[in-house]
């Protein structure tokens, strides 16, 4: 029972990559631990960034850790690194 949830999550992270291209791209940024403002400048998509944050943060693959003032850290989980490991591999 569980290896099939395990087979529908990987499924809907391979979904998710497959439509959002930008999320492969967001995992390599958020590996040197950015706010948020340096996170989406650098993404050059503010809006559709935003989107991709939000699905990387439900699915557990970047947790967001509040700094000092305002400021926000986006970092990878161990999941997050584990999918840009399996990307990489893919060379996607």
């Amino acid at each position: 029972m569980q290896d099939e949830a395990l087979k529908r999550e990987w499924f809907e992270l391979g979904f998710l990559i497959g439509r959002y291209s930008g999320l492969a791209r967001l995992l390599e940024v958020c590996r040197y631990r950015p706010y948020t403002r340096e996170l989406l400048t650098e993404l050059k998509a503010w809006r559709n960034g935003q989107l991709l944050l939000k699905l990387a943060v439900k699915h557990g693959l970047v947790e967001r850790v509040k700094g000092e003032g305002r400021r926000v850290y986006n970092q990878l989980t161990a999941r997050g690194e584990e999918v840009l490991r399996f990307l990489k591999e893919l060379e996607f």
